[in-house]
């Protein structure tokens, strides 16, 4: 049965789970015909390995390979966690300064760039060199002069390191352990690349990088430390955290002690101040003082 499970191609196998998770969406409720449609025309495109475009619920037009799920997320329902992108809309102001790290094609970068206006500016940082180009081009397609895109990773040293691609999902690639091949890239501080890009305020970080998230922390405490409104939005799972030897648990201990409070945002976007006991091995939590 395993052996005919693997001869129908990934794309088919997924339908029964995103149809399950497509019908728990406002955008089902509204449109499942549409809907529905929608998916299986992303489908298609996956089968034949072909690019895709897609609309955002602000209005900007993304491209992308077919291959990533936040990419389909946005097609279907227009926006990518909903509940978080409300918070930002009601945190970000005009002239922020908002740092997205794991910035996958831009769906965070070209939100926030909207929310913080000319006199603003969005970093947006990928390490993946082919995610890279879809992020870069669909800054460029829709005229985002305040976001500058950064293809690096960032961690707790400089040098470099591989990426590991997932050619299922894009948005899922992670930095490589020593068993895993992948494009070799630099990678930094993102104190140090902060100072190198001439940003001297950050009012929000947002990272999503598959489990690397405490050296990316560890290489942002000034940052964290000088900026005492900040917000740092982080993606824990702790089977990826353990890839690269820590856990959640760390991650924790390390941003109460720069003393920061674990939030989590009410489907409005409110923030809701949330214990430590509350954080799970699989959830995504704003950090704030």
């Amino acid at each position: 049965m395993s052996f005919l499970r693997s001869m129908i191609p990934s794309p088919v196998r997924s339908l029964p789970w995103r149809l399950q998770w497509l019908a728990g969406t406002d955008a089902y409720a509204k449109r499942p015909t549409a809907s529905i449609a929608k998916l299986l025309h992303w489908t298609t495109l996956e089968l034949l390995d072909r690019d895709a475009e897609f609309v955002t619920a602000d209005g900007h037009r993304l491209k992308s390979t077919s291959r990533n799920f936040t990419s389909l997320s946005v097609h279907l329902t227009g926006t990518r966690d909903s509940e978080f992108q409300a918070f930002i809309a009601r945190r970000l102001h005009p002239a922020n300064v908002f740092i997205d790290i794991g910035a996958n094609v831009g769906v965070y970068s070209v939100f926030a760039s909207n929310l913080v206006g000319e006199a603003g500016q969005v970093l947006s940082i990928e390490a993946n060199p082919v995610t890279y180009a879809y992020l870069a081009d669909n800054i460029a397609r829709n005229g985002l002069r305040n976001v500058v895109p950064l293809n690096c990773a960032v961690g707790d040293e400089t040098g470099t390191l591989r990426i590991a691609a997932n050619t299922r999902n894009a948005g899922e690639t992670h930095v490589a352990t020593s068993s895993e091949t992948g494009a070799v890239v630099a990678v930094k501080r993102v104190d140090d690349l902060l100072k190198e890009q001439g940003v001297s305020r950050v009012d929000y970080i947002k990272i999503d990088v598959e489990g690397f998230e405490l050296p990316v922390l560890r290489g942002a405490k000034e940052t964290i430390t000088a900026n005492a409104e900040i917000v740092v939005q982080t993606e824990l799972v702790d089977a990826h955290a353990r890839r690269y030897g820590h856990s959640v648990s760390d991650i924790v201990a390390l941003m109460t002690g720069l003393g920061l409070k674990p939030f989590q945002p009410d489907a409005t976007g409110r923030a809701v101040e949330i214990t430590t006991a509350d954080i799970t091995e699989h959830c995504d939590v704003l950090w704030m003082r």
